[in-house]
């Protein structure tokens, strides 16, 4: 296996920030499930956001994705997390998208999941928004979209797309991640 479940002396920290109506279920099954994948404390805010309304886009009926990112960085610059994942209970877009998923910055360590094109019955909807914060997570430790369309680190462009990836990193992913300080436990692994 390598250095891919390697332990660290420091374990990496991650909060998990509601924004936006998000049911409790989710939350509480994000916690463990990533703490299931990840070498990491995962704790969830007890402070539940409002969304931000200047940052919606009226003519669009979403919010707009980099803004509400920026927005959590000023408003979380002095928690003292490594990571912060904002899990949000609405729509986004970025750019030249109709809509996004997620978004994240490695330069922060902070990014978004955004469930509004996620939902569906109960276990379909705990694995798309745990593929999805996993997939965001990945990317705050610099990890790139992977051509594994396996790996949870492939580009999702359709539910289609999340639907059949996997909540798991491919083997060249988790090298790259555990050389970024992201410890994967073997359940979070691609076998081939």
């Amino acid at each position: 296996m390598g250095g891919i479940t390697r332990e660290m002396d420091v374990r990496t920290s991650i909060l998990i920030q509601p924004i936006g109506y998000v049911e409790e279920f989710i939350l509480e099954e994000l916690v463990q499930l990533i703490s299931e994948s990840i070498e990491a404390d995962v704790i969830l805010s007890s402070t539940r956001l409002p969304p931000n309304l200047a940052l919606y886009d009226w003519n669009r009926g979403q919010y707009k994705g980099e803004l509400v990112l920026d927005w959590i960085n000023k408003i979380t610059s002095n928690y003292s997390f490594d990571r912060i994942l904002g899990i949000c209970g609405f729509d986004a877009y970025a750019g030249n998208l109709n809509f996004i998923f997620g978004i994240a910055s490695m330069y922060t360590g902070k990014c978004l999941v955004f469930l509004h094109r996620l939902r569906s019955e109960h276990r379909l909807y705990v694995q798309r928004t745990l593929k999805e914060s996993l997939h965001e997570l990945g990317h705050t430790f610099g990890l790139h979209h992977c051509v594994n369309k396996r790996c949870v680190m492939s580009f999702s462009n359709s539910i289609i797309e999340v639907d059949r990836k996997e909540a798991r990193f491919c083997r060249v992913c988790a090298e790259r991640a555990s050389r970024r300080g992201l410890v994967l436990k073997e359940p979070a692994i691609l076998e081939t």
